[in-house]
């Protein structure tokens, strides 16, 4: 069973560094012959990731975003015999036996393996549960996902879109015709808030309301609300409209949040915030 992990990595400042050094560490013990971490330097010239011998680490030259980090990591494995790929951010951690854990599955035939520990304040995809109609998942993001290879075949990650790349990339891949079989298991840790500039961070430290005071979405609410249709849907956009007025998913997220709304995907590459 050959496994590949891709990890994009941007190196702003000593904090994600930190990250990256835990998450090798935690990952060094669980590497064998059969299984490739490569590291995708996104442009920062972190050369010091270079030490870790067993690591494959590709530094891009010029930054081109996670989608062309991403899409690097796959084009290198694409040479390789690889089963199944996966994706960490490298701002993540991992269990001591994520690995095996995700290996374990594998050999079940599972094409695609979601991954999230359970923690307060972190979004949870279930425990063991297997999806009979792998078609029917939905899924925000690839960290802490396994694809089989096979169903990735030459999809790639839309390098043109600032948010929602993974989403959709998620989509190209499990929305196929042919029935596939998923499973969840909870080994993996999505840190919210790292950066100390995130929207997320400035929330927790109460900075939250001067910025929505100028915030497009927010202002667009109070725009729209003579017009919303039996108080239901509030507000809809593509990632496109999205992407022009700089707004990422987890900014939607944290808007929701704030105004007491539901964040729905009901299609592609759209975002729509209904009332609770």
């Amino acid at each position: 069973m050959e496994i590949g992990i891709i990890i994009p990595y941007y190196e702003n400042g000593r904090i994600m560094r930190d990250k990256l050094e835990w998450l090798l560490y935690v990952l060094e013990e669980q590497i064998e012959d059969n299984i490739e971490i490569v590291i995708v330097d996104d442009g920062t010239k972190a050369y010091w990731i270079d030490r870790y011998e067993d690591i494959c680490v590709i530094h891009n030259k010029q930054n081109g975003g996670v989608s062309r980090a991403r899409n690097i990591g796959l084009e290198y494995l694409d040479k390789k015999d690889i089963d199944y790929v996966g994706f960490i951010d490298s701002d993540d951690s991992v269990s001591s036996d994520y690995i095996k854990e995700a290996r374990k599955l594998m050999l079940l035939g599972y094409d695609f393996i979601d991954s999230r520990f359970v923690q307060e304040g972190l979004e949870i995809f279930g425990s063991l549960k297997g999806f009979d109609r792998l078609k029917e998942v939905k899924r925000g993001g690839v960290a802490g996902t396994f694809f089989k290879s096979s169903i990735i075949g030459d999809i790639r990650f839309d390098e043109k879109l600032q948010i929602g790349e993974d989403t959709k990339f998620v989509d190209d891949v499990i929305d196929l015709k042919k029935h596939k079989k998923g499973v969840s298991m909870g080994i993996y840790v999505y840190n919210l808030g790292v950066n100390n500039d995130s929207l997320t961070m400035r929330h927790a430290r109460g900075e939250i309301t001067q910025y929505y005071e100028q915030d497009f979405l927010t202002k667009e609410y109070y725009n729209e609300q003579d017009s919303v249709d039996n108080g239901e849907k509030v507000l809809k956009y593509t990632f496109e409209e999205l992407n022009q007025h700089n707004i990422t998913l987890n900014m939607c997220f944290d808007f929701a949040d704030k105004m007491d709304l539901v964040v729905d995907m009901p299609e592609p590459s759209v975002v729509v915030f209904k009332n609770k």
